[in-house]
């Protein structure tokens, strides 16, 4: 059980947008919520509750009194890959090369096949590994998205992975 209390301010004129996060280590999230809003506390919530619709974060929040006109988005949510970043090139878009700053990383005890990564906020998911011990190192990957992989300039990119749960933004 973790209850966080989070004051914030804004104008009129000025949206506020909450973060809510559900993440964990491993693919065994589950259970509900509830949210807190001027005193008044939220029905139960799911762990993986749609951002609108019926059963949704934003129905929860519109149930209550003391809130006025929410607005809710969910994205799955994820988790920078430590000691890890990937470069590519438009000609290579279904594999991310592994630049780990000269240092070994053992990408078998951080990916796995089927897991769900994102690069340059586009999403993938790995369909093989090749560690070399940090050198040519190689993720393969698939997506609708691969083919705009290359689109940074920024050699070097971050490479997060999908931490089994979502995350809501609400304005």
């Amino acid at each position: 059980n973790e209850v966080q209390v989070i004051t914030t301010s804004s104008t009129a004129s000025l949206s506020e947008v909450q973060r809510l996060t559900i993440d964990a280590d491993a693919n065994n999230l589950g259970g509900y919520f509830t949210m807190e809003f001027n005193g008044e506390t939220s029905d139960m919530i799911t762990w993986d509750a749609n951002a609108e619709g019926a059963d949704s974060v934003a129905q929860a929040l519109a149930r209550l009194s003391t809130m006025g006109t929410v607005e809710v988005s969910r994205d799955l949510s994820r988790r920078i890959v430590q000691g890890v970043s990937v470069t590519s090139t438009s000609g290579h878009a279904y594999f991310l090369a592994v630049d780990s700053a000269g240092a070994a990383v053992n990408m078998g005890s951080t990916l796995s096949v089927n897991d769900i990564i994102f690069v340059n906020g586009a999403q993938y998911t790995v369909t093989g590994l090749t560690n070399n011990a940090g050198i040519n190192d190689q993720i393969d990957i698939s997506g609708s998205a691969s083919e705009t992989l290359g689109a940074s300039n920024d050699p070097s990119v971050t490479l997060y992975k999908w931490s089994y749960g979502y995350q809501w933004d609400i304005t």
